[in-house]
């Protein structure tokens, strides 16, 4: 299992999957020298991008986040942060579910469906939400981790999805 804080230190981005990865400055520096630079900055950014995607697919073809355990959950985030196929940041909000799970003291090598792990917990903070609407403070902490915990439920669910169809998953899953 990875610790936490290595989590945070890892690779480039999986939101760069869906925009170019060129900066800006370097798209424009290619447009102002003429449209053969922009080419060639054009399918640079394709290729690393193909490279990312291919990367990604390959991982989460090995990994059903509807079957996983903790143990493994962390060594998939291990090999994302290796193939710099997602971000320090995607990679720290995702290490944020090992948390999640070890606050439920889940055993590291209890299988669990991350999916249903999620939507249950949505369910009840939810229902949370509803009983302590009076309570603007109360009310505030639990509309953060139910916002939070939508962001694990999509993350998860993305990944479920192409672990299940890796090679039919396009572009547009990822937003």
């Amino acid at each position: 299992m990875i610790p936490i804080g290595s989590i945070t230190t890892g690779a480039t981005v999986l939101s760069g999957l869906l925009s170019p990865l060129a900066s800006t400055s370097q798209l424009e520096e290619a447009v102002e020298s003429g449209s053969a630079e922009l080419s060639t900055a054009s399918e640079s950014s394709s290729s690393t991008t193909t490279g990312a995607t291919a990367a990604l697919r390959s991982i989460l073809a090995s990994y059903d986040v509807t079957d996983i355990t903790p143990r493994q959950f962390s060594a998939m985030l291990a090999e994302l942060r290796d193939s710099g196929a997602m971000s320090d940041e995607e990679l720290s909000e995702l290490g944020q579910i090992l948390v999640d799970l070890d606050a439920e003291n889940v055993d590291p090598d209890e299988s669990l469906d991350l999916v249903q792990f999620y939507s249950d917990r949505l369910e009840d903070l939810q229902e949370q939400l509803g009983d302590t609407e009076a309570e603007d403070q109360t009310a505030s902490g639990v509309a953060s981790s139910l916002a939070a915990a939508e962001s694990r439920l999509s993350w998860v669910t993305k990944f479920a999805v192409m672990h299940s169809a890796p090679d039919a998953v396009g572009m547009d899953l990822l937003t």
